[in-house]
């Protein structure tokens, strides 16, 4: 069983959007923020605090998230994946900010997600709770989704953020945030494996594991144990969700 918890909160004072997000499992803790300058409607600056990674390069992966200024604000998160490529990215911070953003856009202040996934060989059930309130499941055989009927032999990767982008912005958003959490449960299977490589695997999937970087960055050993239950996650994350970012942070 994996869990995650994604945190996020939103600042609007009439000429700025802030948005904070903090997210956490068993083998990633980072904490993402964003200025918007709501008179142009657009991403001002982006950054990350990066607690807790697999890899040594992944704050700087972070760094990449400055690429969204000048950015529109949208009201949904698949938005901000249009001119970015995730696989240039952490897939994990950018995922996280793009929650981020699109729940400011919609004037909602702050957000929960509690997450849940459990494997069985090929198959995978995932739970999401939105406020404490269940709202998504999903039942997958490998990566095809078998349900909820209305997700049903898509699958999760290829075209599925194409197809969130027509669902209603509370449920596409939920959506984007179980996928991730069951590619991070389906990818723990080879974490003793990754565990004693030296470097990050060449599979051009996030920033780290492109062919230019891969070799270059060096493994970390740092997973909180299997079973790191949900109430055990982003509970240091306070400070910096409810005090804005730092000036250090920028």
């Amino acid at each position: 069983m994996e869990n995650r918890v994604v945190r996020l909160v939103t600042v609007d004072d009439g000429d700025r959007l802030q948005v904070r997000g903090a997210v956490e499992d068993r083998f990633h803790h980072f904490r993402v923020w964003a200025d918007c300058d709501l008179a142009t409607g657009t991403v001002a600056a982006a950054g990350v605090d990066a607690v807790r990674f697999p890899y040594t390069g992944c704050p700087a992966a972070g760094e990449r998230l400055a690429l969204l200024a000048g950015a529109p604000l949208a009201p949904r998160a698949s938005a901000y994946f249009r001119d970015l490529d995730p696989r240039q990215q952490c897939t994990h911070q950018l995922d996280t900010l793009a929650l981020a953003l699109a729940l400011g856009a919609r004037g909602v202040r702050q957000r929960r997600y509690d997450m849940r996934v459990e494997l069985d060989g090929d198959a995978t059930h995932g739970q999401l709770w939105q406020d404490g309130k269940p709202l998504l499941e999903m039942t997958l055989d490998g990566t095809t989704i078998l349900s909820p009927p209305r997700f049903a032999g898509r699958d999760l990767g290829s075209g599925f953020t194409g197809f969130v982008a027509t669902l209603d912005p509370e449920e596409a958003d939920a959506a984007l945030a179980l996928r991730r959490m069951v590619f991070v449960a389906q990818a723990s299977a080879m974490n003793p494996q990754l565990d004693e490589m030296a470097h990050a695997p060449i599979t051009g999937g996030c920033w780290v594991q492109q062919p230019e970087n891969a070799l270059r960055v060096a493994r970390l050993n740092n997973a909180h144990p299997l079973g790191t239950g949900l109430d055990a996650l982003a509970i240091d994350d306070d400070a910096f969700l409810m005090n804005g970012v730092s000036a250090g942070s920028r």
